[in-house]
């Protein structure tokens, strides 16, 4: 943290993200080198930890949100952009033309990776946002169970049968 704060780097929490979507916990404002974090989402967080019955201290969620965001400037300004880094992605295949880009979505996986080290979590905050996420659509714990372990097996599907053909990706689709 103090790393954070010598680079010059502010903290501002925010009470009403104008027009913003409700699920941007934080963000990082590379221009003006401020994290903002969402005061919703803190009280989201605590009222979902306090139902899973685990007491959390207000501190370790706003950590979760500043390493977050701190791995954001970092990508900013030391490592370069986690998506630009990593091979592109087919997008589209039009005859002989391929088209590729890069897979955004990975700046935020390695986001919440960098936070599950630096906080030393046995868990990946990615998980959060996805129990989150299910659970303000209505999903009951035995459905988002079930749902996981259906992951999880499709997942070690993917796994078994890349070994099987070396050649061939599942993880990155080719359409």
């Amino acid at each position: 943290m103090n790393r954070m704060i010598q680079s010059g780097v502010r903290v501002r929490f925010i009470d009403n993200p104008n027009g913003q979507d409700h699920w941007v916990r934080a963000q990082y404002l590379a221009k003006l080198k401020i994290i903002e974090i969402n005061r919703a989402s803190l009280d989201q967080l605590r009222r979902f930890f306090e139902r899973s019955g685990d007491s959390v201290r207000e501190d370790d969620i706003i950590a979760l949100h500043l390493y977050h965001e701190w791995f954001h400037h970092l990508e900013t300004t030391r490592l370069g952009r986690v998506d630009l880094r990593l091979p592109r992605a087919v997008k589209k295949r039009w005859g002989p033309i391929t088209f590729r880009q890069p897979i955004r979505r990975t700046r935020e996986i390695a986001a919440h990776a960098f936070t599950q080290k630096a906080m030393n979590l046995n868990w990946s905050p990615l998980l959060l946002d996805y129990l989150l996420l299910l659970t303000e659509k209505g999903w009951s714990v035995s459905e988002i169970r079930d749902h996981f372990a259906e992951m999880n097996d499709r997942y070690k599907a993917l796994m078994q049968s890349s070994q099987s053909d070396p050649d061939e990706n599942p993880i990155i689709p080719d359409t």
